[in-house]
């Protein structure tokens, strides 16, 4: 089983993955603002784990408030067939009209 990496360059393309991959994406996102990315839709895919993270790679053992930083999202591919992965980054208590940006990529699980 492989492990795909996404980031936000990934917007709007599609990717082709096999049952079992791993799907890793990465956003920018500064919590702080009350501005998150959430799971708006993930057809055939199974959310294993997702957290913030102030740099690029590791969690900063001193964060500072306001500082921004990248959400980490964690999946797997599970049902073959083509599906879809879409995010929104919103403050949710507000509803859809505080959504301030979209993520979605196609992806084509193979068995």
């Amino acid at each position: 089983m492989a492990a795909v990496s996404l980031t936000k360059a990934n917007n709007g393309r599609s990717i082709e993955v096999r049952q079992g991959d791993e799907i890793i994406l990465r956003l920018p996102e500064n919590p702080t603002t009350g501005y998150r990315w959430h799971v708006d839709r993930a057809d055939g895919l199974e959310q294993e784990m997702s957290e913030h993270t102030t740099g690029s790679d590791r969690p900063d053992p001193n964060p500072r408030f306001g500082q921004g930083g990248v959400r980490e999202f964690r999946f797997r591919a599970k049902e073959p067939g083509p599906r879809r992965l879409e995010l929104k980054h919103w403050r949710e208590w507000e509803g859809e009209g505080s959504v301030t940006e979209r993520f979605g990529v196609g992806i084509g699980i193979l068995s």
